[in-house]
């Protein structure tokens, strides 16, 4: 398999593992995929379905926003870890701001927080951040990098 595919593996596990689904849909998933041609086909025209309209309402958001939509394309790695993780463990979104506010230099991106999503607050971090705030901002959630594989593979890709 190729580097691209290999990433696109990876990325896709790790976002079925860090989403809300129980671990017995995910398998259940898992065995229809190999099992079922049908489900697989069915499987593949609804997510063709659903980026063709997400990538149509992209277009339909205000510049902002759309800004943003392009900042989680350009650090979805770090992004991603980090809204998972944050997810995983449930912290508040005041929680959330301290800890950014804790490790983060950089104020002027901070303006309007409090009527931002948590997502969109790390997404922003992450765009804006230094890969030392970034990683110090792991280390206070609690992730080694070094000592998970899969992690380590996202901050070697991304730089951390």
């Amino acid at each position: 398999m190729d580097h691209e595919k290999e990433r696109l593996l990876r990325s896709s596990v790790g976002a079925l593992v860090g989403s809300d689904m129980k671990w017995s849909e995910i398998q259940l998933l898992a065995t229809l995929l190999v099992r079922d041609a049908t489900f697989r086909t069915r499987f593949a025209k609804v997510l063709g379905s659903s980026v063709e309209a997400f990538a149509k309402s992209e277009n339909d958001l205000p510049p902002s926003d759309r800004d943003l939509a392009v900042v989680g394309n350009t650090t979805p790695g770090v992004a991603r870890l980090l809204i998972d993780v944050v997810r995983r463990k449930k912290y508040s979104k005041n929680r959330v701001i301290r800890l950014i506010k804790s490790v983060s230099r950089k104020r002027g991106w901070m303006e309007g927080m409090d009527s931002m999503s948590t997502a969109n607050i790390i997404s922003r971090f992450a765009h804006s951040a230094s890969d030392e705030e970034v990683t110090e901002l792991l280390r206070r959630l609690g992730v080694a990098l070094t000592s998970d594989p899969f992690l380590k593979g996202i901050g070697s890709r991304e730089g951390l």
